[in-house]
């Protein structure tokens, strides 16, 4: 999975009993999201599935991994694009009625959804995954999308889903769900400040900044110029313009 840090190291780490140790993890490898894989006589094939926020465990769940098959399990089927962005189908009606599936839900769209993008380009779109419900489980299926040649009935163009892996099934186990008031915390965005108008300011087909300045009528007779000693008039000057005055006259 792209954007992921794998941590291979072995360490005696029970989040429900104590979560320091995966908050100290999530905030030195700068991450909000964890999944841990366990399996003990206890709770086989465990896989635990969490969020924090504010550098403290938010919520997390619990899940028996069964029926598991991974990618090179579907030899000669060609795998989506590395960082793709998937599309996210969730089956079934239970979703809504249960505060454990919902955030079942939450969680998994968390983990998948990727970046987010405000337009996407549908050819670009690859893969499907699919979370179906049946007698509490949770089957997740991974699908590449291939798109054929021709036309459909409806004028569409044919698509055919092939499951390309990986594939498990999740049960819910434990939980630890985040209260009312602490999940309005974590979702709150903050307001976006406002950009502040500057006026008399342009941009022009460059990005450059262009500005206009707006100033008084000046009087040319009293500015104030550099004065030079070789422009300054000595006093036989001043003497020669008068008596060429007294003589016109």
């Amino acid at each position: 999975m792209p954007l992921s840090k794998n941590l291979s190291k072995k360490t005696d780490c029970r989040p429900f009993e104590n979560n320091a140790s995966i908050e100290f993890l999530c905030q030195k490898n700068d991450s909000s999201l964890f999944a841990l894989g366990t399996s003990t006589k206890k709770r086989p094939d465990n896989l635990v599935l969490g969020r924090t926020f504010d550098g403290h465990v938010l919520d997390m769940m619990e899940f028996g991994v069964t029926q598991f098959k991974s990618i090179e399990s579907f030899k000669g089927v060609e795998q989506p694009m590395l960082g793709s962005k998937p599309c996210m189908y969730f089956g079934g009606n239970e979703w809504e009625g249960s505060s454990v599936l919902e955030s079942a839900k939450s969680l998994l769209l968390d983990f998948f959804k990727g970046v987010e993008a405000k337009q996407v380009n549908l050819a670009g779109l690859d893969r499907v995954m699919t979370v179906v419900i049946v007698d509490g489980k949770m089957m997740l299926r991974h699908y590449r999308i291939r798109h054929l040649k021709g036309v459909t009935k409806t004028g569409d163009k044919p698509v055919l889903l092939q499951e390309c892996g990986p594939s498990l099934t999740l049960t819910p186990r434990r939980t630890a769900i985040a209260s009312s008031d602490l999940k309005k915390v974590a979702e709150r965005q903050p307001r976006a400040a406002a950009p502040i108008q500057e006026k008399n300011t342009s941009t022009n087909v460059f990005g450059e900044k262009l500005g206009r300045l707006h100033m008084e009528k000046q009087d040319l007779n009293k500015l104030q110029t550099r004065k030079m000693k070789g422009l300054k008039r000595s006093r036989g000057d001043d003497d020669d313009d008068d008596d060429d005055d007294d003589q016109e006259e």
